[in-house]
């Protein structure tokens, strides 16, 4: 029983080692818009983003004060039964070699 559960442990530490790179962060390929730029006179944020509101009115905030890894965040306010969505302007996308 005990060289039993040895050989899975040390079947399962081998197997963890082969295979533990496998789970590593990969680059990111697309550049992130971010919200940084000027502000357009529709409130949007700048640099070609867009919004689609499918039914119903959303209200976009661009904030400075508060955001996760750029200086600006967006914030979209709307009824419960309002449809929309903040499309980003189109951008590359590298591929690894």
């Amino acid at each position: 029983m005990r060289v039993r559960m040895r050989d899975r442990v040390l079947c399962s530490a081998l197997v963890l080692l082969c295979c533990g790179g496998l789970g590593r962060a990969q680059p990111n390929l697309a550049k992130n818009p971010g919200f940084e730029g000027p502000v357009t006179a529709a409130g949007l944020p700048g640099e070609g983003w867009w919004l689609y509101e499918g039914r119903g009115a959303t209200r976009v905030v661009v904030d400075r004060r508060v955001a996760h890894a750029g200086k600006a965040s967006v914030r979209l306010q709307a009824g419960e039964d309002a449809r929309s969505t903040l499309v980003s302007r189109r951008f590359a996308v590298s591929i690894l070699q």
